[in-house]
């Protein structure tokens, strides 16, 4: 075959690289033509394989957490550290997921369906007792351990509670919380033999946490120190482990900003060049050139040519010349353009609106702050679920039956046969702010009016139970009444 092309295209044709058939066979089995389109070769454009898209090499995303984790979480660390918008992202996200925590309300009812207010109450009593003096070390109540181990799942990718069996101080429960750093969780314990073990995680056959690997210290101290890591097994169901799953497998978390460490390291980077760049373009100079060549030149510093001043007048010796430069250009003023791109990258990663990750409100209006607004509640909620569920929920259960086991509440005889029932419960998050207060008024009056929502739903989305607000309500009136404050036809203070 190469024969009868040779001899129909020519000796010099074969030996041209650009025509050679053996060349081009080459070419083809080694995937250099499929960028070419050939229709049918490939049912996605993303699986063709060529010149552009040979650098882009997949891996499986467990490889790539167990070799990069270490550095990710020392990069996301110290960006939280050094760079506003990094921080600035993590701390709205804490402030508008958790913010001033979550509150606890009772559900707890009699066998025939009523509410028992005299249980519900000596459990939201005992549950906010409990949250003054949840900290072993004594330091935190709950709601602050809540923004600290929700900030550690942004910052590191996971957050580590250690349920102990110690008393905290303050308390009379042998129940207390302790927040680890994600460093403790010992990642060099690896092993694909049973017991599978992944990133310091001890998991069964089917994924499930058993056990968890804790260092006394994080792995980066003990190397500098020259020591080892010595970790200890500790049973799964003393450790709370938060983190954002991302594929089936993932045993440990990332940092939530990893999509855009570069992004922000790269911006703040970029303007700190061009504040070195407009310090040097405002050292403007002059040169003077003395005529007569026996002027002496003591008295002049020997390093005075090293600083740039502004207005800085340098004396030259006779038959120096001078080669101008102009540090003006261009650069400076594709500057904030391209920082805007920058910034939202960040805030896309972030699922930070831009105006409030840049505090920069000039261009937003209502209507465009309001959509930014509800797109961010949806993603909100669904952590605020989370965190309530994996979180809150399960430290509740735990210290309820570690208080019903020490007699410490006035059912604890009866708490074992329904455990469940004693606690169920409702969680609310914080309110979230609203962005125009006559508009909102006004838009759910109308949707009262029109019973497409009803006022349940309104206090709820202020973090406010129903019975609750009602019942404060009817209180306010009493005592308007009292007063003669209070007027049926028109229900406002006169």
């Amino acid at each position: 075959m190469v024969l009868g092309a040779v001899t129909g295209m020519g000796i010099f044709n074969f030996f041209d690289l650009s025509r050679s058939p053996v060349l081009a066979a080459v070419r083809s089995f080694a995937g250099g033509d499929q960028d070419r389109p050939i229709s049918g070769s490939h049912p996605y454009a993303a699986s063709a394989g060529g010149r552009l898209t040979a650098d882009w090499a997949g891996s499986f995303v467990t490889d790539n957490i167990f070799h990069d984790a270490r550095r990710l979480r020392s990069r996301s660390r110290d960006l939280c550290r050094n760079n506003p918008y990094v921080l600035k992202a993590k701390n709205y996200l804490v402030d508008s997921i958790v913010g001033k925590g979550f509150k606890m309300q009772s559900a707890y009812c009699n066998p025939d369906g009523t509410p028992n207010e005299e249980i519900r109450n000596e459990i939201e009593q005992f549950w906010r007792s409990f949250c003054c003096s949840c900290d072993l070390s004594g330091r935190m109540t709950f709601e602050e351990m809540t923004r600290l181990a929700f900030s550690e799942m942004v910052e590191t990718g996971d957050a580590i509670i250690r349920i102990s069996l110690r008393t905290a101080p303050n308390s009379d429960i042998p129940f207390s919380l302790e927040i680890l750093e994600a460093e403790n969780l010992d990642d060099s314990k690896t092993s694909t033999e049973s017991p599978i073990i992944r990133q310091g995680v001890e998991i069964n056959s089917f994924r499930r946490p058993i056990a968890y690997w804790i260092s006394s210290e994080p792995a980066r101290q003990a190397y500098l120190f020259g020591g080892t890591v010595s970790s200890q097994r500790l049973l799964a169901r003393n450790i709370l482990h938060l983190y954002r799953i991302d594929r089936p497998s993932s045993a440990r978390g990332v940092p939530w900003l990893s999509p855009v460490m570069l992004q922000a390291k790269n911006a703040y980077e970029l303007e700190r060049a061009f504040m070195v760049r407009s310090r040097f373009e405002a050292c403007l100079m002059a040169f003077r050139v003395t005529p007569d060549p026996l002027v002496s030149q003591e008295g002049l510093r020997p390093d005075e040519a090293e600083y740039l001043e502004p207005g800085l007048i340098k004396n030259l010796a006779p038959g120096d010349s001078i080669l101008p430069y102009d540090p003006s250009g261009t650069a400076s003023a594709n500057a904030i353009p391209f920082l805007n791109n920058q910034y939202q990258g960040i805030a896309a990663g972030a699922n930070v609106p831009l105006h409030d990750l840049t505090g920069d409100y000039s261009q937003v209006n209502y209507s465009s702050s309001r959509m930014a607004e509800i797109v961010a509640r949806r993603y909100w909620r669904f952590w605020q679920k989370y965190l309530q569920e994996h979180f809150c929920q399960r430290v509740l259960e735990r210290v309820m039956d570690v208080a019903a086991l020490n007699d410490k509440l006035s059912f604890s005889k009866d708490y074992f046969l329904n455990p469940s029932k004693y606690c169920c419960v409702k969680w609310y998050a914080q309110p979230f702010g609203i962005l125009d207060l006559d508009k909102e008024i006004r838009a759910n009056a109308l949707a009262m009016q029109t019973n497409q929502l009803c006022l349940t739903e309104i206090l709820a989305e202020r973090g406010v139970d129903f019975a609750e607000f009602v019942t404060q309500r009817a209180e306010e009136i009493r005592i308007m009444r009292e007063l003669g404050i209070y007027n049926e036809n028109n229900p406002q203070i006169q």
